[in-house]
């Protein structure tokens, strides 16, 4: 018969491989980070230059390697620095909040709406002197609006497969796509979103004649619920600790154990400090918090709705929680197409942190999602609104075709062009290609000269677009290496500087423009105009704080969304792999950084230079494990003692009926 001694040692043997073999597969995962990291950095100056990674020489493989091990000694720094913290910490007893200065923060930081307060002090800046920024896609949301309320109500004609250019063309939409019957809404940018901003635009015409009123009240309405999104969250991460078996914060922000004890006030004075500052002064996020755009909304919704699974994988599941958690899942669905991907992954996560509430987590985000889909489906379904262009979801493979189209024509067959011409113009696909964006290629319906054959492009013409881009990119690889990384690594490279920065969207030429509609839909001079020597002057300092040497860096969305991956990298050296699944939308952002049609655009990054804080407060936390949480089982238990009837307390699950 076995021994219990052989068991243990089989056991522990077991234990000590799989500790090894996790040792060994985080650490080639964190090493492959970072060097892509530093690859990214490396080639920045050849295609900055517009070159080719054929100019990919000794120097640039040196700084390649330099910089390499640069990033992983600072992942090795971070985690050794949290480990000699957090021995030191738990041998000693530190006293939380003492003296004036860190009382007064405490104090301060206690609860949310206090932090929504600091917040809006720290922010309110922006609206007054900006009132509201937007660009092209806002735009022709309202557009799609007034089309759409012309056509349906007053009877105006509106032209519809016509020559004069509709937005629908400006997109453009492929003319296959349009439905028989007339319509003007279009799921191009979320249908949903633009029908809620092109309503806010119309009554605003109806009421004061003017859009001036109904953009600043999208404006102010992002902004409050920028404050609120951000402040509760980081509430929660401040009191709450990310461990169910933790003690868990009651409603003024300071810990308990089991007992009801107060035994900490969650996150320190000086912590706390710091990721205020660096909310307030980050221009990614406070240029965000006005900005009419689909991804600053879907960033801060995306905040909060990892904040509330964080809140409920520590407290669990309630009515208000799970309220908040329908309304998160709502906005992430009408805000952005990509939305429905970022909710099935939250719901996961969620369900994962949480299985004890599991049907009620199903039930909040799984059925949100049902009718929001379900809703969209029969509106394109019968016709109401157009389904969006499926060119927009290639922006890597357009851009490496147009590369080869340019620079390797020759590498073409006659059967290629002839295939790749029913999609696009080839003579305009490689004069208006540009390394940096793909919009020139996928092209706007007002471009001239225009790339994309967006009026006479058929289904039966996309269905051997992957087989023809498979076969040109096997004959022309360094060309689609050229193509992909001259697209996407400004956003890993922490010396470039953003091709279009957040703060851009502040005072570039639609806020200018009061012009840039007909009379039904007009952005008066009170957006554009006043006050504005306050607007010109603060976009001055702000841009040129952004090309101030060293300093400016710090202004640089890039410069975060490397500093939360090497915080990510540190999660994985410690093996802390239930922080890491919290944080999965947040790592799913670092896709849509590189699937995006444009290079190092700020407003992209928004979402993980938002989470930056956050990803810090896990990092330098506790380790957590996943465990089953151990319940006391009040069962009595058949003993006697002294001839007396006892009740052993029995931990772990308690086994079924």
């Amino acid at each position: 018969m076995t021994s219990a001694r052989s068991i243990d040692i089989d056991a522990s043997s077991h234990a000590d491989h799989s500790h090894r073999l996790s040792t060994i597969l985080t650490t080639v995962l964190v090493a492959l980070i970072c060097l892509f990291l530093g690859f990214c950095t490396s080639i920045g100056s050849i295609y900055r230059a517009n070159g080719s990674i054929r100019d990919f020489g000794i120097r640039h493989i040196a700084l390649w390697l330099i910089i390499s091990f640069a990033f992983y000694a600072i992942v090795i720094f971070i985690k050794r620095l949290i480990t000699k913290k957090q021995e030191k910490a738990s041998k000693e007893v530190i006293a939380d909040g003492e003296g004036r200065f860190s009382t007064a923060i405490l104090k301060a930081t206690r609860s949310a709406p206090r932090i929504a307060l600091i917040l809006l002090i720290c922010w309110v800046w922006v609206p007054i002197v900006f009132y509201a920024a937007y660009g092209a896609d806002f735009i022709s949301q309202l557009t799609e609006f007034r089309n759409w309320y012309l056509a349906t109500f007053t009877g105006t004609h509106v032209p519809y497969h016509g020559a004069s250019l509709t937005e629908m063309d400006v997109y453009p939409i492929a003319h296959y796509l349009w439905p028989a019957t007339p319509t003007f809404f279009s799921n191009q940018n979320n249908f949903f979103l633009t029908f809620f901003y092109g309503l806010a635009g119309f009554l605003s015409v109806q009421i004061t004649h003017d859009t001036a009123a109904g953009v600043i009240f999208l404006s102010l309405t992002q902004f409050a619920f920028a404050v609120f999104a951000t402040s509760v969250t980081v509430h929660r991460f401040f009191t709450l600790p990310f461990n169910q078996e933790a003690p868990v914060s009651d409603t003024n922000g300071s810990a308990t154990d089991a007992q009801g004890a107060h035994t900490s006030s969650g996150l320190g004075a000086i912590p706390r400090l710091l990721v205020l500052l660096f909310l307030a002064a980050c221009p990614t996020i406070f240029a965000s918090t006005i900005t009419l755009a689909k991804n600053p909304l879907f960033s801060f919704a995306c905040l909060w709705c990892v904040g509330i699974v964080y809140d409920i994988s520590a407290r669990g599941m309630n009515r208000t929680r799970g309220a908040a958690l329908v309304v998160g899942t709502v906005l992430l669905l009408v805000n952005a197409k990509f939305g429905i991907y970022f909710a099935i992954v939250i719901l996961i996560v969620a369900i994962l942190l949480r299985t004890t509430d599991w049907k009620r987590l199903l039930a909040t985000i799984g059925i949100p999602i049902i009718i929001v889909q379900s809703g969209l489906f029969a509106f394109t379904s019968t016709g109401l609104v157009m389904h969006d262009d499926t060119i927009e979801t290639k922006a890597i493979q357009i851009q490496q075709l147009a590369r080869v189209v340019k620079y390797a024509p020759d590498s073409l067959s006659v059967q290629e062009k002839r295939e790749l011409s029913k999609l696009f113009n080839l003579k305009t696909m490689a004069k208006v290609y540009d390394p940096t964006i793909a919009d020139p290629v996928k092209s706007s319906g007002k471009t001239v000269p225009v790339s994309y054959r967006w009026k006479s492009v058929t289904p039966e013409d996309w269905k051997t677009f992957t087989s023809l881009w498979l076969h040109i990119g096997m004959k022309n690889p360094i060309g689609y290496f050229d193509a992909f990384f001259a697209k996407t690594y400004g956003y890993f490279d922490i010396t470039d500087t953003s091709t279009s920065t957040a703060i851009s969207y502040l005072n570039q030429k639609y806020n200018k423009n009061p012009a840039s509609y007909t009379k039904y839909f007009r952005v008066s001079g009170v957006i554009s105009s006043a006050p504005a020597p306050m607007r010109h002057g603060a976009s001055l300092a702000l841009k040129t704080w952004y090309r101030t040497p060293i300093i400016g860096t710090l202004a640089h969305a890039n410069l975060w969304v490397i500093a939360t991956l090497l915080l990510l990298c540190v999660q994985l050296k410690r093996k802390d792999f239930k922080k890491l699944l919290l944080e999965v939308p947040v790592i799913l952002q670092y896709g849509i950084l590189i699937i995006s049609p444009a290079n190092n655009f700020e407003r992209y990054t928004i979402g993980i230079v938002l989470s930056f804080v956050f990803v810090a407060i896990l990092t330098a936390s506790p380790r957590t494990k996943f465990v089953r949480k151990r319940r006391v089982d009040l069962r009595p238990v058949e003993a006697t003692i002294s001839g007396r009837p006892t009740v052993e307390l029995r931990t772990g699950s308690p086994s079924k009926a």
